[in-house]
Order: C-alpha cells, then structure tokens, then sequence
C-alpha cells in the first residue's frame, strides 16, 4: 500500500515536470520617451499564444488613433486607425493564435517565435513617427 501512494506521488511529479518542460515562454519589452510595449508568447505542442500591447506615456495628449507594425524574422503584424481599448488608459492591447497541426514540416507554430530575436514595433500617429526595438 505505501509503495502505490509513493509510485502514485512520483508519477504526478513526472508529469508535472514533463508538461513544464513542453512550454516556453518569451517575453519581449521595448520603450521610448512616448510608448511602452510589449509582446509575450507562450508556446505549447502546436499551439502558441501571443499578447501584445502599446501604451502612451508620452507628455501630449495621447493620440485618437494610431497605427502600428510589429516585424521580426518570423512575425509582420500590422493595424491601420487603432485606439486605445483600455477604459480611462492610453493602452491597446491584442493577441495572436497559432493552432493545429503544421501546414507542412517547415511551417511550425514554435517557429514563429525565436529566443534570440528582436521585434521592431513601428508607430505612427498625429503626424509623429517611431520605431522601438523589443528585446527579451
């Protein structure tokens, strides 16, 4: 009986610790004198999720609307006329799915994202222009 509850313990440890190691996590952060932002992914079996988000902290008034682009090797995001959708807060924020089998062997949801990359996020709004540089 005490070697079941004890074969019982460590069969959920190995789980546990199995399940820990088939996720990553990657979070990117870049700033300026006028944004903040972010972009955060987690990685699982065929399935990654990612978040995002711009946040004015620049000293005019915070624009109505802005565009952006994110870019890197394996990412080109990009949204024309956005606003921030954060109640009272000069924040947008968003998020991506990859999800399923691969298209084919060269097309994996890990490999949109890479631990040794940057991401380029460019903003534009009233008649201003910025480029920030996300690192992990």
């Amino acid at each position: 009986m005490k070697l079941n509850v004890i074969l019982s313990v460590l069969s959920v440890f190995t789980l546990l610790t199995l399940s820990a190691c088939s996720q990553k996590e990657y979070n990117f952060y870049g700033s300026s004198d006028n944004w903040i932002v972010t972009y955060d992914t987690e990685i699982r079996e065929e399935r990654t999720l990612a978040d995002f988000s711009f946040e004015y902290i620049g000293e005019e008034p915070a624009p109505e609307i802005f565009d952006y682009n994110l870019k890197s090797e394996w990412l080109d995001l990009t949204s024309k006329e956005e606003r921030f959708n954060h109640q009272d807060k000069n924040i947008s924020s968003g998020g991506t799915e990859c999800t399923g089998p691969p298209i084919n062997a060269d097309v994996m949801c890990e490999k949109f994202t890479k631990e040794e990359q940057t991401i380029e996020a460019k903003i534009d709004w009233n008649d201003n222009s910025e480029v920030i540089v996300l690192t992990r």
